[in-house]
């Protein structure tokens, strides 16, 4: 390996202990660093040679991680893994390892939905509430079906003691 190879592996080595990475991750951090493509390309070789860099792996911690911090569902999940340079197979590998077993989904969902619920103002009544929580586990990437799911057979596990009812 010469000089620049070196320095090139030696970067990715640095980028990898700070957090895992995808290759076409690393790949872009190295080229935006000025490094030569055939150096990046033996770097990142070499390293998934060693096991030090595995898209695979990558995705199911990544996905983990992200639901566990973010509480997001499959289609924002997805969307996330494709922007890391993970390819189909790995993202859904990465989605089963996460979401495979029944009511996984349904389950962050529910988790979502009530942090959602604490940050509704007191008093809010219950279509606002239910329009808020709908619209909030959409935009995390869960299906309406799913949401509506959540919102209409699982309000008052949701809500607790917080609902008051607009039809009064």
């Amino acid at each position: 390996m010469t000089t620049k190879n070196s320095d090139c592996l030696n970067r990715a080595i640095k980028l990898l202990a700070s957090r895992p990475h995808s290759t076409k991750e690393l790949e872009k951090k190295l080229a935006t660093r000025g490094f030569a493509e055939n150096d990046i390309h033996a770097a990142l070789e070499w390293l998934s040679q060693r096991g030090y860099l595995n898209d695979g792996e990558f995705g199911i911690i990544y996905a983990k991680s992200r639901v566990a911090r973010a509480r997001v569902g499959s289609a924002r999940l997805k969307m996330d893994l494709r922007a890391k340079g993970l390819d189909g197979g790995v993202v859904d590998s990465a989605l089963a390892s996460v979401f495979g077993n029944d009511g996984a989904e349904l389950a962050v969902a529910l988790d979502s939905a009530k942090r959602k619920a604490r940050s509704l103002a007191p008093g809010v009544g219950d279509e606002v509430a239910r329009k808020k929580i709908f619209d909030h586990l959409v935009r995390k990437g869960f299906s309406a079906e799913l949401a509506r799911q959540v919102v209409f057979e699982k309000f008052r596990d949701i809500m607790g003691d917080k609902i008051i009812r607009d039809d009064a």
